[in-house]
Order: structure tokens, then sequence, then C-alpha cells
């Protein structure tokens, strides 16, 4: 069997696409767990938690930096630092 590069390349993008679009959702649902009268602030500006989900479905500036800190607290979550920060701070 001839090994096809393209082809391969093909199927790791269509995967990267379904691997954001799944990022995209958990990141979603995360948000749409927080009360809505709450708002965040991005940089100098405040966000309710709808405009924050808006932002992360239409990959926005904004939303793409909501969904690295969402990335980032659930790996920093799963690897027992979030834990070890607590346990320094008291």
């Amino acid at each position: 069997m001839k090994y096809n590069v393209k082809q391969k390349l093909k199927i790791n993008k269509k995967r990267d696409k379904n691997y954001e679009k799944q990022i995209r959702e958990l990141v979603v649902a995360r948000l749409s767990a927080i009360p809505r009268n709450l708002q965040m602030a991005v940089g100098a500006k405040q966000y309710t938690i709808e405009e924050l989900m808006e932002n992360v479905e239409s990959q926005s500036s904004v939303g793409k930096q909501i969904i690295a800190m969402q990335m980032q607290y659930l790996k920093d979550l799963a690897s027992g630092e979030i834990n070890r920060k607590f346990d320094d701070k008291q």
C-alpha cells in the first residue's frame, strides 16, 4: 500500500477542525454554568457571559483568549497545579 502524504494531511486537518469545534463547545458549556448576572473583564472591557459565549463561538480574538484561559485552567486542574497553588497560600 502506497503512503499518500496529501491524504494524511487532509485527514489531520479534518481532525484538527473537529478538535477545535469540540474545544469551543466545551468552553461554551463551562461558560453556561456561570451565573448570568456575572461579568468578566478581558483586557479593559467588561463582558457578559452571553457575550463571552458569542465571542468563543465566533472565534474572535476575545473568544480565543477565553478558550486559552479555560484550557490552561483545565490543564492546571488535571495536573494538580491548582491544588498546589491553593496549598501554598494556606
